[in-house]
């Protein structure tokens, strides 16, 4: 009964923090890709609680690759902060790899973002289990980190 209590007030302390102040959204973000391949990365806030995202990005080590990705995000967490707003995500799309190695699948990407409240920049860092399904079914782990500038405001 004591273990119950506890998760209780713990939930109910991180949902009335979690709306305590409303959160400044980004309507549009876009922005780079950091890491190997390197791209372009793209987020369209639909709302506080989801949003679309999308890269294009190029290999510089691996000739002639080109990968493109797009993923429908929810943000179950969406923490404001003293200089800043905190969306932990979960979400899923397809993923494509053109070139010598190519590849068609899908990712579930995890991360987390920060917005911050000063000015109109995010930093975010993701983990993105992909299935690779076309030529061979194969199951990888990819991520990245990027820097985005943010333009307007879901409100």
């Amino acid at each position: 009964m004591k273990r119950i209590l506890s998760i209780s007030l713990l939930l109910f302390t991180l949902t009335t923090d979690m709306y305590a102040q409303a959160a400044d959204i980004p309507l549009f973000e876009i922005g780079l890709l950091l890491g190997e391949p390197l791209g372009v990365s793209a987020k369209y806030w639909y709302g506080e609680r989801s949003a679309i995202d999308a890269a294009v990005a190029w290999s510089f080590t691996e000739e002639g690759i080109f990968e493109v990705h797009a993923d429908y995000l929810l943000h179950p967490l969406l923490r404001t902060l003293e200089n800043g707003t905190l969306p932990v995500y979960i979400g899923l799309g397809p993923a494509l790899r053109i070139g010598e190695d190519w590849f068609l699948g899908g990712r579930l990407p995890i991360g987390v973002q920060y917005l911050f409240e000063t000015f109109p920049l995010s930093i975010f860092g993701e983990i993105a289990p992909q299935w690779q399904l076309l030529p061979d079914n194969e199951f990888v782990l990819s991520g990245g980190i990027g820097i985005r500038l943010a333009f307007g405001s879901v409100r």
